[in-house]
């Protein structure tokens, strides 16, 4: 009779319902340091987004990736190319100085050039 007397409207044993409510406690403070981790990604991203006619460059990337590309000295990033037109999800069409074409290529790829 003991437990039938120790059950609650839901149907639940206190200790239960009080283990639920240490759980969602858990959950909130996972949440709270979540949201702090967030902001602080967010202070050193910078955003990338070029405009159609910037020069950038972009990276040199083998085929088979686990292969290494020749010398150590060699060069990460290709170019100059500029951007012909800009997507919605953050890919670009870019060109080459003489005119050759390089399909869309996401963002994360290309870096903005100085001249």
């Amino acid at each position: 009779m003991n437990k039938l007397e120790s059950l609650n409207e839901g149907g639940q044993t206190s200790t239960t319902k009080a283990f639920q409510v240490n759980q969602l406690d858990v959950i909130k403070e996972s949440a709270i340091r979540a949201v702090k981790n967030i902001h602080a990604f967010n202070k050193k991203v910078r955003p990338r987004s070029f405009q159609e006619g910037n020069l950038v460059l972009a990276v040199r990337r083998p085929i088979i990736m686990s292969k290494r590309m020749g010398s150590k000295f060699l060069s990460k990033w290709d170019g100059p190319y500029m951007v012909q037109e800009v997507y919605t999800n953050g890919a670009y069409k870019i060109v080459d100085e003489n005119g050759l074409r390089i399909g869309p290529i996401n963002g994360k790829f290309l870096k903005r050039y100085y001249a």
